[in-house]
């Protein structure tokens, strides 16, 4: 496990890599629409690499800011479900419209999330921190790339609809997909894998991320033991 968490992003950047690829080779080739299926699976995998590493810190932003979490290192979110929660929603909400490009309601669900990605970093954060008592911040780990999303999946929006590519049909079973993958991949590892004493934590350096200008370890985990590198 200590192998498979350490590598799930690396491997997904390559991932990312060679769909840019893919993408800049057969450019001339492709729709609007499908190249914007690119774009924003790609967009997803920076958006993974600015909450986990560059800057990093959401495991702080979840655990510490909006949870108030005994167990900042691992609970409610550990690396364990960040991994599955990423590696899941990447792989069967955004992957299959680069294979399937026809399929219009494959590449309409995934901008939902790519949308409300910029709701949930713009909005939603700032709204739950003030009302826990944590003041305003005007930027946490994954705000950047959010907005990104949230353009790229409206420009995809406004282009299906002009060239007339979305039916009736296709908005519902593209909402029923995004639903479904969305309860799947990130709500049943979030509820049925969070624990106070799971195995695998966050590093001090992990957790902390962003947000290591601002805090400190030891007032971060007080007298507990943070996790080494695991």
């Amino acid at each position: 496990m200590r192998f498979i968490l350490k590598a799930w992003l690396p491997l997904l950047n390559v991932g990312a890599l060679g769909a840019l690829a893919y993408l800049l080779v057969r450019w001339s080739d492709l729709t609007a629409a499908h190249k914007l299926s690119f774009v924003v699976t790609i967009l997803l995998v920076l958006h993974i690499n600015e909450e986990e590493w560059a800057p990093g810190g959401f495991a702080y932003l979840f655990n510490v800011l909006l949870h108030k979490s005994a167990a900042p290192d691992r609970y409610p979110m550990s690396p364990v479900i960040a991994m599955v929660v990423d590696v899941v929603v990447w792989s069967s909400l955004f992957l299959p419209a680069l294979f399937f490009p026809h399929v219009i309601w494959l590449g309409l669900a995934p901008m939902f999330l790519a949308i409300l990605e910029s709701v949930t970093h713009g909005v939603l954060i700032g709204i739950v921190l003030q009302w826990r008592g944590r003041g305003w911040s005007p930027y946490n780990p994954g705000l950047v790339t959010a907005v990104l999303l949230a353009a790229t999946g409206a420009v995809y929006i406004v282009v299906a609809v002009s060239d007339h590519l979305i039916g009736g049909l296709d908005w519902f079973w593209a909402v029923l997909y995004f639903i479904g993958t969305v309860f799947v991949g990130l709500v049943l590892p979030e509820q049925g894998f969070r624990s106070v004493t799971a195995r695998w934590a966050f590093t001090p350096e992990q957790t902390l991320g962003y947000y290591r200008r601002y805090t400190t370890v030891e007032e971060t985990f007080g007298g507990l033991q943070p996790a080494g590198a695991q």
